[in-house]
């Protein structure tokens, strides 16, 4: 018996050697996997495998449950994806698209300040750079990353405010940082959040893949 995780990120060659070894009657094969992260190329993903693995399966089992998301942002991906009318749509010929059900309920998972439940999902845009950073309004990578970092600490802030208390969950117990994440796409850009956010106050640690004997802490108790 064979179980492959993360089958999405299998390509064609892999699959094939998956299916040629393990895929026989005197062998059992199972494949566990997001198909809509089939589409992730750059991560070597093919989602001709994904069809392919498909059609070869005798069984189809799936989780019908999210535990993760507010039941409202479930209730909306679900409305996105599964309307004809909707630019998103997937027909069940191609990828298709099986609506879930949301496994907690609102009062497990809202956050609240005043008697007001907060946005489950906020979308925020540059403005326009200064002109004397760029006459067309562009921002250079550095420029908008420090911009984007001063906002998320800011709006970090205004979360933990004591004095205008954001409760979570169905307990109501007050927001706290480790409810917090912020996610980014390399260890450098996780060391300056956690510089900017400890330099306001916040407590703060990283998930990388650094070394503890490579870290600043490190080095100081080497030091003691």
């Amino acid at each position: 018996a064979a179980l492959i995780d993360e089958f999405q990120d299998t390509d064609t060659a892999q699959w094939s050697i998956f299916q040629g070894v393990f895929g026989g009657r005197d062998h059992f094969l199972y494949l566990i996997g997001d198909p809509k992260q089939a589409i992730y190329k750059f991560r070597g993903a093919d989602i001709h495998s994904y069809f392919q693995a498909k059609e070869a399966a005798h069984r189809l089992l799936t989780l019908e449950k999210n535990y993760r998301s507010h039941p409202l942002l479930v209730a909306e991906v679900n409305r996105l994806f599964s309307s004809r009318e909707r630019p998103f749509y997937f027909p069940e010929e191609t990828l298709g698209y099986r609506p879930v059900i949301a496994a907690r309920g609102e009062q497990d998972v809202d956050l609240v300040r005043d008697g007001h439940s907060l946005a489950g999902m906020v979308y925020c845009t540059l403005p326009p750079a200064p002109e004397e950073k760029d006459k067309n309004g562009r921002w250079s990578s550095g420029a908008a990353g420090e911009r984007i970092r001063a906002f998320a600490v800011a709006e970090t802030l205004r979360l933990l405010d004591p004095a205008a208390p954001v409760l979570l969950g169905a307990r109501r117990r007050p927001l706290c940082p480790r409810d917090i994440a912020v996610l980014v796409r390399s260890n450098s850009q996780a060391e300056e959040y956690r510089r900017a956010l400890a330099e306001a106050g916040i407590p703060a640690v990283l998930s990388s893949r650094e070394s503890v004997f490579a870290t600043e802490d490190c080095r100081e108790l080497l030091m003691v």
